[in-house]
């Protein structure tokens, strides 16, 4: 069962340190965008960030006097987000459903996000606060799960909605069969009507053709 907010404390962040693009900005970002702006409305405020395969300049960032803490890999996401009052997304680019943003809401923990961050995921259902994108506009949202009870419960509740409506295995799960099995039974047509597969497919295999050709006459021209 998820902790409730009173059994929560610290604010977190899980950042992939690779591809680059990812682990640079969203780590590097939020002492900026985060934990400057929000230490003057949560006195000694603290921000785990976690993330594999860090580099040296995600290293240098740990700063104990100011509580900001790099933590490394975490071996287990759900369990570690359970321990945290608030979760901090401040991503500013990336493309795809963010993993980080489905593994908060698992874990209970509400999350202070960038427009960025939750695209893709509500569908037409509400998230838990306002995404921001300016530094002092995010600090004011995560200040206000990490401080307003029936807030942080609110956004809580509306990520255990979004998960059971729009991520449920149970409802995915046959559908994922259902594909998998259509396919199967329409490659013969599906394959047909792939153009660009079909062009690229008789390219890879006379790209083999040349590459034979070439060390034929390699030979030849060796033996002369």
């Amino acid at each position: 069962a998820a902790r409730g907010v009173r059994r929560r404390g610290r604010v977190v962040t899980v950042a992939r340190d690779r591809p680059a693009p990812l682990g640079y900005n969203s780590p590097l970002s939020a002492p900026r965008c985060a934990l400057f702006n929000v230490e003057p409305g949560i006195p000694n405020a603290e921000l785990h960030a976690y993330g594999s395969y860090a580099k040296q300049a995600i290293l240098q960032l740990n700063k104990k006097d100011i509580g900001f803490l790099i933590k490394g890999r975490a071996d287990d996401a759900i369990q570690t987000l359970k321990q945290y009052r608030v979760s901090l997304a401040p991503l500013r680019f990336g493309a795809g459903l963010k993993g980080k943003m489905i593994d908060s809401m698992v874990a209970g923990t509400p999350c202070a996000v960038s427009p960025i961050a939750i695209e893709g995921i509500c569908g037409d259902l509400p998230w838990g606060c306002h995404a921001e994108s300016s530094p002092e506009a995010f600090a004011n949202v995560a200040i206000q799960l990490y401080q307003n009870k029936a807030t942080w419960q609110q956004a809580q509740k509306y990520g255990y909605d979004i998960i059971s409506q729009r991520f449920a295995a149970s409802h995915w799960q046959p559908k994922l069969i259902e594909l998998l099995e259509t396919a199967y039974h329409n490659r013969h047509e599906n394959r047909a009507k792939n153009f660009i597969g079909k062009m690229l497919r008789h390219h890879q295999h006379r790209s083999h053709e040349y590459l034979s050709r070439w060390i034929e006459a390699k030979s030849k021209l060796s033996e002369d």
